[in-house]
């Protein structure tokens, strides 16, 4: 029984790492598409993505710790209200957390641009999910 268990452990371990991996290489294509979007749609010349992505990874840094954070303190079953409550502190720390890089956008590409950026991340957001919709049907 131990070795048949084994077996099976063996053959069902290479299929998950594969799911992993196709998993981790859909999402670094997202990525890239992402940064491509942002590029083209800021109108960035490669001397202004040299400086501006270093900041956007830390910006997009920051915005995922907070939302780990969020779906931790979720997991731990917090009361409704308590998580009403919670959802209001996350989205002033996020606000926070773009206002900061608003700024350094700003200082980066200049003020136009760095406000649009939030507007760009969003517009593709909307398309992701609309790709995502299209190809669930």
């Amino acid at each position: 029984m131990n070795g048949l268990l084994a077996c099976i452990s063996l053959m069902v371990l290479p299929m998950l790492l594969t799911a992993q991996e196709s998993r981790q290489q859909r999402f670094e294509r997202i990525e890239a598409e992402k940064v491509a979007f942002i590029t083209k749609e800021l109108e960035l010349t490669s001397r202004e993505a040299q400086r501006f992505f270093p900041a956007y990874n830390e910006y997009r840094k920051e915005i995922y710790a907070l939302i780990q954070q969020s779906r931790r303190r979720d997991a731990q079953g917090k009361r409704r209200q308590q998580t009403r409550v919670d959802e209001l502190e996350l989205e002033a720390k996020l606000l926070a957390v773009k206002k900061k890089y608003r700024q350094q956008f700003s200082e980066i590409i200049g003020s136009a641009r760095g406000s649009r950026f939030f507007e760009v991340e969003r517009e593709f957001r909307e398309k992701l999910m609309q790709e995502l919709r299209r190809r669930g049907n």
